[in-house]
């Protein structure tokens, strides 16, 4: 009952919510029993594995969370605009540098949808993209989903959080 994988950054690792439960797992690709970090909490609407610690999901709530990778409580870190119809932050992915986090912003209605960075000190939201599905890659670009069915790769200073 799995869904949404995510590797590790050393790669020795997968994460995955279970569908039916909303729960946080990861297990080692070496073998093992997996360990459950979140029971009963997350939405199946991607998850992030950072290089800092922290695991990066959608919350029941709609929100972006975090929870170290040991396990503990779920903190906090997007708020929703209610004054757009914004009820959930989707698809969670720690930038590097640790201080942004790139989101997919699901409003009233999928055509409504826009990829967002959050700086997580400040709260501050940028728009990069309308969008469905947005993820960094390493390259120094970012990948976007649109919504009528097309890929856009763009160059990206994840540490600004901009579309360059």
């Amino acid at each position: 009952d799995a869904v949404a994988p995510f590797f590790s950054p050393d790669g020795g690792s997968v994460g995955f919510i279970t569908g039916s439960a909303n729960s946080l797992a990861i297990v080692s690709l070496s073998g093992g029993l997996p360990r459950l970090v979140v029971v009963d909490s997350v939405l199946p609407w991607g998850a992030d594995w950072g290089d800092d610690g922290y695991l990066y999901v959608v919350h029941r709530g709609g929100y972006a969370a975090r929870v170290r990778v040991a396990g503990g409580p779920l903190e906090r870190l997007t708020q929703l605009d209610t004054s757009v119809a914004e009820f959930e932050h989707d698809w969670p992915q720690m930038l590097p540098g640790g201080r942004k986090l790139l989101v997919q912003s699901w409003r009233s209605s999928v055509a409504m949808s826009e990829a967002l960075v959050v700086d997580l000190e400040s709260g501050e939201r940028t728009t990069i993209a309308k969008a469905a599905y947005a993820r960094y890659l390493r390259s120094g670009h970012v990948i976007v989903g649109t919504l009528d069915g097309n890929l856009s790769v763009m160059p990206f200073d994840p540490r600004r959080g901009l579309v360059t």
